[in-house]
């Protein structure tokens, strides 16, 4: 993660799913005058954002459904109510490209976009989130940051035991 800071200079998170919120573990500055607010420890729903999105994504359908149910689907930002059967929809998207993209969902201005991490047993234990300013994410760039992102979040994955394909493409096991 420090590498991958290094080298993007966006922020970083490492992020798990936790009681059916989503729980940032461990997280990687940028040092960029203008920077998100976040911290190790914060918890969010499952539904909001690149990090907690991919997580829900990986969870199967009848659990995802039992988590929206159990949650009234409002954003932090003025966006207004979620559409359940369009979030449902969005997940399946982010389960079958194997990466979760996010405009403005926890921070106005902010963009995200995260990759799985899996273990041994090729089980997705977390996501790995970048987010900045939704600036910095665009074109070439945003290019850029994925590749990235997803070479950081497959070499960690293959150092906890993953043995499953490679990430490109459409990542799944």
């Amino acid at each position: 993660m420090q590498d991958l800071a290094a080298d993007i200079n966006e922020v970083i998170h490492l992020v798990i799913s936790n009681h059916d919120e989503a729980t940032y573990i461990e997280k990687v500055d940028s040092s960029r005058a203008l920077r998100l607010n976040t911290r190790v420890g914060k918890s969010s729903p499952l539904y909001l954002g690149s990090g907690p999105k991919m997580l829900l994504a990986n969870k199967s359908r009848e659990r995802q459904e039992e988590i929206l149910n159990e949650n009234e689907l409002n954003p932090p930002v003025n966006r207004g109510m979620i559409d359940k059967k369009k979030l449902l929809e969005e997940l399946q998207k982010i389960y079958e490209q194997g990466y979760a993209y996010s405009i403005g969902e926890q921070d106005a201005d902010t963009t995200g976009i995260s990759y799985p991490i899996y273990d041994y047993s090729n089980r997705v234990i977390a996501a790995l989130a970048v987010s900045g300013l939704s600036s910095h994410f665009e074109g070439e760039n945003l290019e850029w940051l994925k590749a990235e992102t997803k070479l950081t979040a497959e070499t960690i994955s293959r150092k906890l035991g993953y043995r499953g394909p490679d990430f490109s493409g459409c990542n799944r096991p």
